[in-house]
């Protein structure tokens, strides 16, 4: 065989992986989204995504980013953010697909777990860290000859990397001399520093822990600094999250 036509075998070979590769895709949507933390709206980097699919799909998200190619069909996306094996954060967003094709943005919002919250006792720990890149078989015979075959016209085919641009850190904020609020009860003072030192948002299950106080009385300092417009409290799931008005 001559070098001219191996070579339009080797591409035949290659379009026709190429070909099979678009037509399974087809039937699939894509998925796609970020995980974002509660408290500043930023990605939330390293999280870890899971959609009950057949497999099940698990994606690490590096940068807060994932994305999965789904038939049509009814799931739930789950995003848990570990650290020392201990789980921090998670979110769940349901996402119906009716149709084959297109393309789904889904977002995830991770915040924090309160004291109370059930979870099923498998996520305790962390889950293998298994990454599918598609579940359809045929898609993913099809990129790896295709690697195959790039790899054997390399000195035709240059693979080129991107270098990402790291954002530049943001200019620090002037420190700014604590609010001290005229006719306040210490106690109720005392709570407003707590909730500034935490940076102006606080769990009201951390709030109560950090105070020698009661449960119920916790709640009606709160109830009271809230009737005096300087706090605002957000129901998320069985707890409040705290939002100093300032």
């Amino acid at each position: 065989m001559s070098r001219r036509s191996y070579f339009f075998a080797l591409a035949a070979v290659l379009l026709f992986s190429l070909c099979l590769q678009a037509a399974a895709q087809e039937n699939f949507a894509r998925v796609r989204g970020t995980v974002y933390y509660w408290y500043n709206l930023e990605p939330l980097k390293n999280s870890i995504v899971t959609v009950n699919s057949t497999p099940e799909q698990t994606y690490v998200a590096r940068d807060g980013e994932y994305s999965f190619s789904l038939p049509p069909g009814t799931y739930t996306i789950t995003a848990r953010y570990y650290r020392d094996n201990v789980l921090l954060y998670f979110a769940e967003e349901n996402l119906v697909i009716p149709e084959i094709g297109g393309d789904y943005v889904v977002d995830l919002i991770a915040f924090p777990l309160f004291e109370d919250t059930e979870m099923p006792e498998e996520n305790a720990l962390i889950p293998p860290l298994e990454t599918y890149e598609s579940e359809n078989v045929w898609l993913v015979s099809a990129a790896v000859a295709s690697l195959i075959l790039v790899l054997a016209l390399a000195v035709v085919y240059y693979l080129r990397s991107r270098r990402k641009r790291m954002p530049e850190p943001a200019p620090a904020r002037p420190a700014q001399e604590p609010v001290k609020y005229v006719g306040l009860p210490e106690d109720l003072q005392d709570i407003i520093d707590r909730v500034r030192g935490a940076g102006g948002r606080i769990t009201q299950l951390e709030l109560r822990k950090s105070l020698p106080y009661s449960e119920a009385k916790v709640s009606l300092m709160l109830a009271d600094l809230e009737s005096r417009g300087l706090i605002r409290r957000i129901k998320k799931g069985r707890g409040n999250i705290i939002i100093l008005k300032e």
